[in-house]
């Protein structure tokens, strides 16, 4: 819409503009020297394209079980609550894997194990068991621990002590940023493939085997989306 295009627009310029006056001002806000850090900057990025294609699991996958499979809302609060579970648990393993063998290894692991999770939810449909969603969002939240830990790693171990705040500051805005943006996106894929083969005018009240192709296409899109941080990874690590 006019309106979307305009705030979007809006915003680009308004961020243009705030890099060039913390680039020229006395004491900015951001410092700018922070990015010459190409560890740092590549870090931000792969934790931005991390948690963008995560929201599509937290945007979509509660309306996948609820339309597709029939459960009730109550269910489908526990079925999605599973992987933020499983990444709290297993965060406590993940973070002495990186301190012994580095962000590298562990945040390609993780990465890949993300790829395979979007690409298994992406083949779900009516048919689907509850067991299958059990079992795929608690691969996905150890997936998460795996990735997760090493990219705030890498963000935080590349800056100087003096600017931990700061970088602390980009690893929320990486996190917030990316959920939102990420929302939208997600929104917008799965309303455009469900609502360009049908004449519903909401997408969540098209019928069923239109919307098993927007979750579908979406979530495939969220794989593809994860493989591009993995070659990311391999080619800044």
């Amino acid at each position: 819409s006019t309106l979307t295009i305009s705030f979007l627009a809006i915003f680009l310029e308004f961020g243009v503009l705030f890099v060039r006056r913390q680039q020229s001002a006395t004491s900015p806000l951001v410092n700018p020297s922070i990015f010459a850090s190409s560890m740092f900057a590549s870090g931000v990025l792969i934790a931005f394209l991390g948690f963008a294609g995560f929201s599509s699991v937290m945007l979509l996958m509660p309306f996948l079980i609820q339309n597709l499979m029939g459960l009730p809302v109550a269910q489908v609060g526990l079925l999605v609550s599973i992987s933020w579970f499983v990444t709290a648990v297993f965060s406590f393993v993940s973070g002495p894997f990186v301190d012994r063998f580095g962000t590298r290894p562990i945040l390609s692991f993780g990465s890949i194990m993300l790829v395979v999770c979007y690409i298994i939810i992406s083949t779900f449909d009516s048919s689907s068991a509850v067991l299958q969603v059990m079992l795929v969002m608690a691969f996905l939240g150890f997936a998460q621990a795996f990735w997760m830990i090493p990219t705030n790693t890498r963000i935080l171990g590349s800056v100087s002590r003096h600017q931990l705040g700061l970088a602390g500051g980009f690893v929320a805005f990486a996190r917030t940023f990316g959920l939102a943006i990420g929302q939208a996106v997600w929104g917008g894929i799965f309303s455009f493939v469900v609502l360009s083969g049908n004449d519903s005018g909401i997408a969540l009240e098209a019928p069923r085997k239109f919307q098993e192709a927007g979750f579908n296409t979406s979530f495939l899109i969220a794989a593809a989306l994860a493989a591009v941080a993995v070659s990311y990874t391999h080619l800044t690590l």
